[in-house]
Formats: structure tokens, sequence, C-alpha cells
């Protein structure tokens, strides 16, 4: 939890009911003070929707975007009393995470007379995940000197895309409580995710880099 914030926001802006364009929302935080990190937060939306060809064809859409960025820095110093011996173990850290999203519904009827309609339902979001930490380590005597130290680097990125829709066509008969519909659906879903880590191990004893780097 986050016991401070900054917060900005606006919205309201509105056409005509039959037609035009709206901003439902928009907004930034920016929390400050207490909790783990410091997150910053955007997001907004935007509405439209209209009427055509003699109000037969009815079009609505939704737009929404969404990010978040939290920044991490942490620094510890632990010290260990044993039997035999003494020693510090110091770290310092940094990490970011940071979410994006867009998102869009559209949703469009055509009424092809009285007693027939087609009806097109879409909707699709694209999302990035972000992850990113540097830690340094070290391990020190009881007189500050150095023991071995370590850097470890960590990146970790998703992207995801879904997209479904349908189109539905509708048919009333004369007899009453008799109808037809026929209908087409799709969706189409993709996901990918790379990863990095690098790490440095330095003993002081033996002078001995051991290295790692995985993709």
């Amino acid at each position: 939890s986050w016991q401070g914030r900054m917060s900005m926001s606006g919205g309201g802006f509105e056409m005509s009911e039959d037609g035009g364009m709206s901003i439902e929302s928009m907004g930034f935080d920016n929390f400050v003070a207490g909790g783990q990190g410091l997150p910053k937060a955007l997001n907004g939306g935007l509405h439209y929707s209209d009427k055509y060809f003699q109000d037969k064809v009815k079009l609505n859409a939704n737009y929404s975007y969404n990010s978040r960025i939290v920044d991490r820095i942490n620094n510890s110093t632990t010290q260990y009393i044993l039997p035999d011996t003494q020693y510090f173990n110091i770290n310092n850290s940094t990490s970011q995470s940071s979410n994006l999203s867009n998102a869009l519904t559209l949703r469009s009827t055509w009424e092809i007379d009285s007693t027939s309609s087609i009806t097109l339902r879409a909707n699709g979001s694209v999302n990035r995940n972000e992850n990113e930490s540097n830690s340094n380590t070290r391990a020190e005597d009881i007189n500050h000197n150095i023991v071995n130290r370590s850097t470890v680097y960590n990146q970790a990125i998703s992207n995801g895309k879904n997209f479904n829709g349908n189109l539905i066509y509708r048919k009333k008969f004369k007899k009453e409580g008799r109808s037809m519909s026929f209908g087409l659906s799709g969706s189409k879903v993709e996901n990918d995710q790379e990863s990095r880590l690098i790490s440095n191990n330095y003993l002081v004893a033996t002078n001995m880099n051991i290295d790692y780097n995985q993709n």
C-alpha cells in the first residue's frame, strides 16, 4: 500500500447522443511516500457512437488505455555473528516493472428492414509487460575487507494479443415468436515471452570470476 499520492484526472467531453465522440476518463497517478517502490499510472478511455444511412446502421466503439510503471530501490546491510567469525552482507538493488495495455471494443448493427438485421461485434487487446532488475551484493569480513561479490541482472518481457469477433444475422418471421439466426465467429491469440539472466560472481581468495549468461 502507498500512503501518499498525487493525482490528476479529467474528462466529460461529449457530443450528441446520435453521433460523436466522448472522452470517458483520463487520469494520471503519481504515488509517493511509503509502500514498496514508486508507481506511476496513466489511464484513459474514449467512446464513439453514431448512426448512418438514415439511422439504419448504428456504430459504437470504446477504447481504453492503461499504463503502470513501478520503480523500486532497496539497500540493506546484514551482520552475521557466528561462534568463530563475523561478516557483513551488503546488497544494493534496483528494479522496474511496467504494464501497458490497449483495448478496443466495436459493435455495429445494420437494420436491413423491419424483419432482418446483421450485427458485428469485435474486440481486441494488446498487452506488454516488462520486468527488469539489477542486484549488487558483496560479503565483507569484520574489518570490511571484501570476501566475495556478485552482480545479477534479470530481464523478462512478455507480449500478448487477443482478438475475437462474431457476425450474427437475424430474421423475424410474420408468425409471432418465430425467428431465425445465423452466426460466424473467430478468434486469434498470440503470446510471446523472452527472458535474460546475466550474473557474475567474484571470489577474492581464489581471484576467480564465475560468469553466467542465459537468454
